[in-house]
């Protein structure tokens, strides 16, 4: 499961970087680029719920290949699109919308499915392990797919990212995985009551109410990181899409760093961590709105 997703997550740092840059250069306009990542993340705030009750009901192997190929499908239809010079707007949101349904089918797979492979004493070491592996895969594909939109553009990238696709859904067919249906005594719940259910149990959970307000905030304030780097390099720094792969792939770094460090320490004070986490962030936030020059900002 760890190659499948380190080849799908280096595909998608290829993508990311191709569709940012692409975005921007074709209209010149932070708004755009902004509405793409709303079509990004807002499917994946809507149904995430839905999504995370309902793969319960399915065998998360299957679920995880099909997501693939979907995307396997969507992005070579938009590397097509662009190799014949078809560039418009509303294909792109919708595109977008279709990968972040399919990510998050992904992604809420592959999170639910590793405490049954793996023994629970095990579980963070096995969290860090694919952390870091999903960051090296961030390292190289940022730093790879700004070089390649340079020299051959973006269509080839996103063309490159439907391949890992496919070899990331290979990859799962060799899971060992057996699919227990999770009924209690062959009761079939509906999808609403399940999702009722939910928050009746995280209303009694504080802690992770808290976890979800302080994540929910941290993604607020990190939105402009997500819409701001491509006007950055470009606008501020005179830098080509190979910078803005650069620039990515050091973000990669650090959360290498962090997750390897995580792996080693397995903090028992987890709250302190987290904070000392998001302070960090903010640090590196201040630090980077006056930078003079783009190896200050890297």
């Amino acid at each position: 499961m760890r190659f499948a997703r380190t080849i799908s997550y280096f595909g998608d740092s290829l993508y990311n970087i191709a569709l940012m840059w692409l975005v921007y250069e074709k209209t010149g306009s932070a708004f755009h680029v902004g509405l793409i990542l709303v079509a990004k993340f807002l499917p994946q705030l809507l149904f995430s719920m839905i999504c995370g009750v309902w793969i319960d009901k399915w065998n998360r192997k299957w679920l995880m290949q099909i997501s693939d190929f979907i995307q396997a499908f969507t992005t070579g239809v938009f590397a097509v699109l662009l190799f014949v010079d078809v560039f418009e707007l509303q294909y792109i949101y919708f595109i977008t919308i279709i990968l972040s349904l399919c990510n998050n089918l992904f992604g809420i797979s592959n999170t639910s499915i590793l405490p049954e492979l793996v023994k629970k004493d095990l579980l963070i070491t096995a969290n860090s392990l694919l952390s870091t592996s999903q960051q090296v895969a961030r390292l190289v594909g940022s730093t790879v797919g700004g070089i390649l939109i340079a020299y051959t553009g973006e269509a080839t990238v996103i063309a490159i990212n439907a391949i890992t696709f496919f070899v990331s859904l290979a990859f799962i067919q060799f899971i060992r995985y057996e699919y227990t249906p999770n009924q209690q005594e062959g009761v079939k719940h509906s999808l609403i009551n399940d999702i009722v259910e939910g928050f009746t149990w995280l209303k009694k959970e504080r802690a992770l109410v808290t976890l979800i307000l302080i994540g929910m905030l941290s993604n607020v304030a990190l939105g402009p990181t997500n819409v701001l780097p491509p006007m950055l390099i470009k606008e501020d720094f005179n830098g080509t899409a190979a910078a803005l792969g650069v620039f990515d792939s050091f973000i990669g770094i650090g959360l290498l760093a962090g997750a390897v460090f995580v792996g080693i320490v397995s903090p028992k004070k987890i709250g302190m961590w987290f904070s000392f986490g998001l302070g960090m962030q903010s640090i590196g936030m201040f630090v980077i709105s006056f930078s003079p020059n783009l190896i200050l900002l890297i």
